[in-house]
């Protein structure tokens, strides 16, 4: 697809169905440009995600992921109503102004039917998040000063559950797990000294929930 201020787009998608041994898998990648209206605010973001398995007479493994980035360039300053008026295009945010973020994440699960009243699940997982953030300023000389506000989160963690309604008539129990941590940086640096952040923090999460129920 495109559009105007060459807004592009296109994706694919690939899949195989079940095949023999109860293997199958399925992709899609996604891609999306643009110039924007306002000078200097284009867009690029790029999508990926695929999940793949085995199922069995009584097991299953999936194997799902997801990855996506963007990088936009910035337009947020408010522009005077005189100027928009005649120039409605107009972008007081520095070219150099932009952002880069990614996410992505990964989980393995198993699941397994004991008989027909009991079955149990498990998985594994992760996620990370992070990118840069530029944001520019020129003094009265023309001098610019970038100024970067990057992120990084990761989450790591493991989930299980059980279910089973065969012990007495009309009663069904069922208990659950999950287990994480989860870290994130966030820090702040003035060029050149992209190295030597004036501004860091670090943060850390552990959580272990447990339920039941009956």
């Amino acid at each position: 697809g495109a559009g105007s201020f060459n807004m592009r787009r296109a994706s694919v998608t690939m899949q195989t169905g079940t095949l023999e041994g109860g293997l199958h898998a399925q992709a899609r990648f996604t891609t999306l440009s643009s110039n924007g209206y306002r000078r200097n605010t284009g867009s690029a973001t790029s999508s990926f995600a695929f999940s793949g398995g085995w199922t069995g007479e009584k097991d299953a493994l999936r194997l799902l992921g997801l990855w996506g980035r963007t990088s936009n360039q910035l337009g947020y300053y408010p522009v005077p109503a005189s100027i928009a008026r005649t120039a409605p295009r107009t972008n007081l945010n520095d070219i150099t102004d932009n952002d880069d973020f990614g996410q992505q994440l990964l989980q393995l699960r198993y699941t397994r039917k004991f008989n027909s009243s009991t079955s149990m699940s498990a998985a594994l997982y992760y996620g990370g998040a992070g990118g840069d953030y530029y944001s520019g300023f020129r003094d009265s000389t023309g001098m610019l000063t970038q100024i970067n506000y990057p992120l990084k989160n990761t989450h790591i963690g493991t989930m299980a559950n059980i279910t089973t309604d065969g012990l007495l008539d009309g009663l069904q129990i069922s208990g659950s797990l999950h287990a994480y941590t989860f870290v994130r940086r966030n820090w702040e640096t003035a060029s050149p000294e992209n190295r030597s952040p004036y501004y860091d923090d670090n943060t850390a999460k552990d959580e272990l929930s447990i339920s039941a129920r009956a």
